[in-house]
Order: C-alpha cells, then structure tokens, then sequence
C-alpha cells in the first residue's frame, strides 16, 4: 500500500509595526485552524512599542515553530515582509496582516488546492468587516464571468485580492523576486509611495505566468477603519499605475486590450494629480497617449498640463 503524501506546510508570515493592539486576537485565529502545518514567522519593523511580549505568550500556547525576528531600521512593510519570508522553512507561504483574521478553515482549505502539484498561487474569498463605520460585512471574490480567467481578471482589476487571503509556493519567488522588489525604483514625488505593495506583488505574479486558484470559501476576514477609507483612490491610484507602466505588457496576455487598459489607467492618474501637480499629471498623460496613441486627446492634457506647469 502506498503511504499517504506529506502534507505540505506553511510558513506564516507576518509583518508588524506598532501592531499591538489588534494582534493577539490576529494569532488566536492562527491558533484555531485546523490544518495543523504551520510554522509562524513575525517581522518586527523596528517599532516604538515592540510585540515581543504578546508574541512569546502566543508561542507557549502552540506546538509549532514561532520565529520573532526583529528589523534593525523601520523600512516599511514590504521589506519587512520580505524579512519574515527569509526565515520561511516551509514550502508554502502565506501572507497575513497584524490587523487581520482567518477563519479556522483558512489554511486546510488553501492546502486542498495546494495538493494539486500545478497549483502555484492560491487565495480565498474574503469578508471585510468595519470599525467606527455603520455598514455591513462585505465580501469580496471574483464575479462569476471573471472565473475562467482569474489571471486576467486581477491584471485588468476586475476584482481586489486582500493581501492576507493569498498563500504561493515558496519557490515561485524565485520567478517574481522579493515582495518589495521593484519598490526602490518608484520616483520620490509619488504620493502614498508605500501603498500598492500587494499590487506590485501581484503584477509580477501575473507576469510570471502564474494562475490564481481560488478556493471558493471565504475564510480570510479583512479589517477596515474608519481613518482609512478616505482618500485612498486619490492617493494611491498613481502609485499602482506607475508600477503598471514599470512592468510593461504581460507576454502572453492580448497586445491590444492591455494597451487600451493601460492608456485608460494613466488618463485616470492624470486627471487624479492634475489639480495638484500639473507636471506629474503631465507625466501620466503622455504616457496615457504612447499606450494607446488614437486618443490623441491625451496627448493634449499632456501639454496643457505641461503649460501650466511651466506657467505656476
């Protein structure tokens, strides 16, 4: 008789910065889930009011492996991301924030994808609940007509993928490169420069060639404030767009709707810095137009803002 497989474990990683307040509740959800293979790592980013404490009393209640790494310099949550993904021992990792919650189904589902060898990314449907904000849970996965092709569905945002409802094998970062990659590169007037972290991730995803699995559970539960729901779209839909034109055209995706897409994004950050940097909007309109060079409109928002640019 052949002997059962392995099961495959995971390497939890955390990224923390001043997040005493929600995290004990965060690793209590870690403790109730039923897949039993799980090491946990925790990056502390350099912060005022370290967690060590909370992590360690976590740590006496688990039989698995618990890893507290400390970062010498505050460095933001990509690299430090990165930081707890460098002590990862499993073959599998996945992504949580200090902040959030799994149900206790999470991993064993994402580890019944996983038992597929082709399976190289998967994610859970995910529940954002609010605080200090009168409105109901609301969840978030993928549309029915985006199921066929979830790789092309989150290129073109179709649909958001949370950042703690996602888990990949480890060696798919070899293909990607670190979390934070790309990062160093982004232009210093970029507004929000440390937003779109996930964003970038998930482009060099998309650009590896590697196909979401979605679990069709929603077992990821994301945390949302009140402080954090305004200005976000202003704030950080340049940010994304510039990594979009860092990482240019996908190979095996469709020349000419990634064109027009990626002409539509740069319009839309043009018109979001227009009133407050007309040089960077002209920046973005040029682009708008060299993607998609039959709207020749764009081309003029990118003069006119270059004008008044020069003319403040």
């Amino acid at each position: 008789m052949d002997a059962a497989p392995t099961p495959q474990g995971f390497s939890i990683c955390i990224p923390v910065y001043n997040g005493r307040r929600f995290l004990a509740e965060t690793l209590a959800s870690i403790r109730a889930q039923t897949y039993p293979h799980w090491e946990l790592i925790i990056a502390e980013d350099a912060s005022p009011e370290p967690a060590r404490d909370i992590v360690e009393a976590f740590a006496a209640t688990v039989s698995q492996r618990v890893h507290y790494v400390v970062a010498p310099v505050n460095q933001g949550t990509a690299a430090t991301r990165d930081l707890a993904m460098s002590h990862a021992t499993m073959p599998l990792i996945a992504v949580l924030d200090a902040d959030d919650l799994w149900e206790p189904e999470h991993l064993a589902t994402l580890a019944e994808c996983f038992a597929d060898p082709a399976c190289e990314f998967a994610f859970s449907s995910t529940t954002m609940f609010f605080m200090g904000i009168d409105a109901k849970p609301l969840l978030i996965e993928p549309a029915p007509a985006e199921r066929a092709d979830l790789r092309s569905a989150y290129y073109y945002c179709r649909s958001w993928l949370p950042t703690g409802s996602i888990a990949f094998r480890r060696d798919v970062l070899a293909r990607t490169g670190s979390w934070a990659a790309g990062l160093e590169d982004k232009p210093a007037w970029l507004p929000k420069r440390n937003l779109s972290e996930d964003r970038n991730f998930l482009l060099r995803v998309v650009h590896a060639g590697v196909t979401p699995v979605w679990t069709g559970r929603s077992t990821f539960r994301y945390r949302k404030y009140a402080e954090s729901t305004t200005g976000y779209t202003e704030n950080g839909t340049p940010d994304r767009v510039w990594f979009y034109n860092y990482y240019g055209l996908v190979n095996d995706l469709p020349t000419g709707p990634q064109r027009r897409f990626l002409g539509y994004l740069n319009r839309q950050a043009g018109d979001i810095l227009r009133a407050h940097n007309a040089r960077h909007a002209a920046w973005f309109y040029f682009r708008a137009w060299r993607w998609w060079p039959w709207r020749a409109d764009r081309l003029l928002r990118a003069m006119q803002a270059l004008l008044i640019s020069l003319l403040k």
